[in-house]
This record gives C-alpha cells, structure tokens and sequence, in this order.
C-alpha cells in the first residue's frame, strides 16, 4: 500500500532533500554569519595586529596609494564582516567586500596555484553572491526594507 502523501511531508529526510523557501532562508542565514566572521577575523588580524605588515605587502603588489588601500580593504573586511552578520547595509557592504576579494584573488594571488588561493576565491564568490542577492530574511536588512519594491529577480 502506498503511503498517503501527508506521511511523506512528515519525513524529515524529505523536508531537508526539498526544502521550502523558508529552510533556504535559514541556510542562507547560516552563510551570511559564518562569512561575516570569517571576514571579522581576517581583517581584524589586518587593522589591529600587523597594519605595517598589511601595508608592505600592498606596497609590493605595486598599488598606488598603498597606505590607503591597506587601511581600506582591512576596513571594508572587518567593518562588512559586522555588517554582513547582522545582515545590515549587506548589499553595499558586500560591494566593498567583493572589491577587496577581488584584488585579492587577481592582484596578490596572480599566478598561485589554485589550490593555494581558493579560500579567496570563495570569499569572492559569497560576497558577489551577497552584493546581488542582499541578506535575506532574517537580517535587519529585512526588518527595515521588506515593503520596499525589491529590484532583484532573483529568490532563493
């Protein structure tokens, strides 16, 4: 006899295999926080332990201005980090955040193997994915502008 549909909405191998919008939702919650700490730790490392260290190293990649552009990326790296975990500003935060992972990924890492650089490359890839996207539904983005027309076509 074959199970009545209700009993195979009961299985949670099954909820998790098709999950709602709503499951998504807390999936992409769990991303956004574990970014925004990730993002935390490395540019605190940067701002408060090794700024001069930070600032050589941009200095060797060539970069005009490399005292800014240190003091700016570990900025937009621990500052968007914070924001990015409680889901505020996301979609301007991540836009400096991808602009930092992409210096990253093509100016400090050029010619490493991949294997070396795909953390960055994954930062990379979040942060597009959350410059586009936004924070979702539980962030304080969310509270403040769910009766805003969403430009984005795009839903998880």
């Amino acid at each position: 006899m074959r199970p009545k549909r209700r009993d195979r909405n009961k299985n949670p191998f099954i909820k998790i295999l098709f999950s709602t919008p709503g499951e998504a939702n807390a999936g992409f919650f769990l991303l956004r926080v574990f970014i925004g700490i990730a993002f935390i730790t490395h540019g605190y490392e940067k701002l408060f332990v090794n700024l001069a260290n930070f600032v050589m190293a941009v200095e060797k990649m060539g970069l005009p201005w490399a005292k800014f552009l240190a003091i700016t990326a570990a900025c937009s790296e621990f500052f968007g980090g914070i924001l990015l975990v409680f889901g505020l500003l996301t979609k301007i935060s991540s836009f400096f955040l991808t602009c930092t992972m992409f210096v990253a990924v093509f100016i400090a890492n050029a010619g490493i193997p991949f294997e070396k650089r795909e953390l960055s490359i994954a930062y990379l890839i979040c942060s597009i994915l959350f410059m586009f996207k936004g924070a979702g539904k539980f962030s304080i983005d969310y509270l403040f502008f769910k009766n805003m027309n969403n430009s984005s076509k795009f839903k998880l």
